[in-house]
């Protein structure tokens, strides 16, 4: 079981250990990989801590990795729009947003992207994506996400 291993790392991220974190992050892949299984936000955890550590095309490829075992993963789809944001890599930041959608057609996703779109500077967007939230979820209490433009 990789949950030991798991729990250690979210401890010391959470801690500010990073470097530490990997570590444990790494063996609980280890794990996984022998038990030919997969354990959800994992890659994603182990994403961020590269990240952490400044090691952007490790945390790429976990943030992928993440997103082919768990394609509807919003927070794995969240760091990898940041990821190309902060190496300015707008189209691919589209496509992370446009993949969001796709793959979470909820008002969470949908809440997600709109909130991505207005951190990146396209408010326009934002409010049409919410515009098209309210239309197809009408009358979901989830609706709420949404929050108002700003």
């Amino acid at each position: 079981m990789p949950l030991p291993q798991f729990v250690a790392g979210r401890l010391a991220y959470d801690d500010g250990r990073y470097e530490e974190a990997l570590s444990s992050f790494k063996d609980a892949v280890t794990t996984v990989e022998q038990g030919n299984t997969t354990l959800a936000e994992l890659h994603l955890n182990l994403g961020n801590t590269y990240a952490r550590l400044d090691r952007y095309a490790e945390a790429e490829a976990e943030f992928q990795e993440e997103l082919r075992e768990y394609p509807h993963n919003i927070g794995a789809c969240a760091s990898l729009a940041m990821l190309y944001r902060a190496s300015n890599r707008d189209q691919a930041v589209e496509n992370v947003i446009g993949d969001l959608v796709e793959a979470a057609p909820t008002p969470e996703g949908y809440s997600m992207a709109a909130r991505l779109w207005t951190i990146v500077g396209e408010r326009a967007r934002a409010e049409a994506l919410r515009s098209d939230a309210r239309r197809r979820f009408r009358g979901d209490p989830s609706l709420a996400l949404l929050g108002r433009s700003r």
